[in-house]
Order: C-alpha cells, then structure tokens, then sequence
C-alpha cells in the first residue's frame, strides 16, 4: 500500500501544478484514494481467506510454501490492478483538463450543457464496459494462472493437490473499480461541463460588452 499511496501524492501534485491548484479535481483524487485503500484491503483480506479455506487436498491444507506462492502471486495481481486503476484514473482527469476546449467549443455552437453531458458518458461508458470485460477476463485468467501454478507446485514437490479458487473475489474487485471509475468519471464530465458553461459565458459577456 505504501507503493499506492506514493503514486496518490505524486499524481495530486502533478494535477494540482497543471490544474491550477484545482481543488475539486484533487477532491476527486482523495476520495478515489481512499475507495482504492478499502478496495485494496478487501481484497488482500478476500486472497487470504480464500488461500485458508478452499485450497485443500482431501481435506489437508496447503502446506507453508504452497500457501505463500499462493499468497504472493495473488497479493501481486490486487497491486498491478489498484495501479493500472490509478494509472488510469489519472489520464482520464488530465484528458477532461485537456478538452476543456472541445467542451467550450460545444457550447459556444448551442449544444446544452445535458447533451455534452450525454455523450462524454456515452464514450465513458463504452470505455467501462470494455475495461469490465477486460478486466473480468484477466480475473478468469489469473485464476487459471494460479490452477497452474499449484498444479506445477504440486508436481515439482510430487505431491497430488488440486487447488480450487473462488473467482468471485476477483469479478468483485473488477466491478467495484469499475463502478468507482464511471461515478468519477460522471463527476469529472459535470465539473468539465460547469467550467465550459463558466468560460462561455465570461466569453459571451465580452462579446456584449464590444
């Protein structure tokens, strides 16, 4: 976790210079912070769980290196995953800065706050449900990975397991992160409309004014 909370504070500073100090923006960040600090959490505490009390052999438990190879190569997928979610979190709310032009360009042609809206979701949209089953499929494969693993384990220490694991963790994870990614990104596309309504209108009234 601490790997995650360093690449928390360097994206808050990175936006924080580039964002002018945005204090909605760093908002966002913090909270999306902590939703992936419980996430993470639940998800460790899940692997655990799971390495106790379905990997067994007629009834005998992994022994003590089964159980840490099971134990590390789960632990190392919840880390790739919370930060390919941070990675990603970060390009979306740089892009939304990035088009803030497109958003006020939009507006300055008549097109109302409610259908920018509609179809930045759209497009959002389109990219949460690829991720999800993206995301669902590396759980399903990640799974297959760790079957693998014990079974060449197993076969190094001429041993017979056969280790089952509930993938429901995984699919669990992958749809909180993307439930958490469409409600921050809904959020950002509301800010990013507000803003161009704002600059519209200073736009407009400059243009009375002359």
């Amino acid at each position: 976790m601490g790997s995650l909370i360093f690449l928390l504070q360097l994206a808050k500073k990175h936006i924080m210079h580039n964002a002018g100090q945005s204090l909605t923006t760093v908002s966002i960040i913090a909270i999306s912070g902590f939703l992936l600090l419980v996430l993470g959490g639940y998800g460790l505490n899940a692997l655990d769980e799971v390495g106790e009390s379905t990997a067994w052999d007629k009834g005998r438990h992994l022994d003590f290196l089964e159980y840490n190879v099971f134990l590390v190569i789960s632990n190392l997928v919840i880390i790739i995953t919370v930060t390919m979610y941070v990675l990603l979190q970060y390009i979306m709310i740089k892009n939304i800065a990035r088009r803030q032009r497109e958003i006020e360009l939009f507006i300055i042609l008549g097109a109302s706050p409610l259908e920018i809206i509609g179809g930045f979701l759209c497009e959002v949209s389109l990219i949460v449900i690829g991720g999800l089953l993206l995301g669902g499929g590396a759980a399903l494969w990640c799974s297959a990975i760790y079957l693998d693993v014990f079974v060449l384990l197993s076969q190094l220490l001429e041993s017979h397991y056969l280790v089952t694991v509930d993938i429901s963790y995984s699919l669990l994870l992958v749809l909180s992160v993307s439930i958490s990614i469409t409600s921050i990104s809904i959020l950002a596309a509301l800010i990013a409309v507000k803003m161009g309504v704002k600059k519209s209108r200073s736009i407009a009234l400059n243009c009375q004014r002359l």
